[in-house]
């Protein structure tokens, strides 16, 4: 099969004699092995089924992208050197600069954090028709009305710096599609202030929004704190 390297969990170390046996009584030339630590849970256990998602359709199914998950693994557990603090890398990147001789030995710890911010990454470095295009199934599962694609791209670019998966969307974007707004007055309720006072705020902010032309992002963001400052 013309294969050159087996890579493969250090589990196999105590197979590795047979196996080299084996290719020498067939008279082939026998692959170079190399054998890695595993990939551990924050408990120092070995990554199982049992307490985890870790099959690649189980992350790709909760929004991870797959650039974002490779760059995720191949930093677990290996490290260019040289001091080199560099976490984010590309397809490229690790072509050029990923050797078997910087993989680290003991196991790695599977640091879902880490993952979820590696992912924040790439989702914030995507093209908003892009990203539109991979939240899309997320957004149609939960039945909102996707019939304005260019209505929907505005609500992706307004999350875009918040999810850190793209099954997080959903969660953040349901008052754009419903005229019906279900919330947690407890949490309407502004820092150092009361229901009475944040309702009577919230009515001179509706107000002050009427009279507001551009709605463009920044500048809306701007002339909001500027009336806070002055109003509140």
């Amino acid at each position: 099969m013309e294969i050159s390297h087996v890579i493969r969990g250090q589990e196999w170390l105590p197979s590795v004699p047979k196996h080299i046996l084996l290719y020498q009584a067939f008279g082939w030339e026998s692959p170079l092995f190399s054998h890695m630590s595993h990939l551990l849970n924050k408990d120092r256990s070995k990554l199982s089924k049992r307490q985890g998602d870790v099959a690649v359709e189980d992350y790709r199914n909760a929004g991870y992208l797959p650039q974002a998950l490779l760059n995720f693994l191949a930093i677990t557990g290996w490290n260019e050197g040289q001091g080199s603090e560099q976490e984010i890398y590309t397809l490229d990147d690790l072509l050029k600069k990923f050797s078997l001789d910087k993989v680290h030995k003991t196991g790695a710890v599977f640091d879902r954090d880490k993952l979820d911010w590696i992912n924040a990454i790439y989702i914030r470095n995507l093209e908003i028709a892009e990203l539109t295009d991979l939240c899309w199934p997320y957004l149609e599962k939960a039945g909102y009305d996707l019939s304005d694609r260019s209505y929907v791209e505005r609500v992706v670019a307004l999350e875009q710096e918040r999810i850190k998966k793209l099954s997080d969307l959903p969660g953040y974007v349901g008052y754009f599609f419903s005229d019906q707004l279900e919330y947690d007055i407890e949490k309407v309720v502004w820092k150092k202030s009361d229901k009475i006072a944040t309702k009577e705020n919230l009515i001179k902010l509706v107000e002050f929004l009427s009279t507001v032309e551009n709605w463009e992002t920044k500048f809306l963001e701007e002339k909001t704190i500027s009336w806070i400052g002055d109003e509140i």
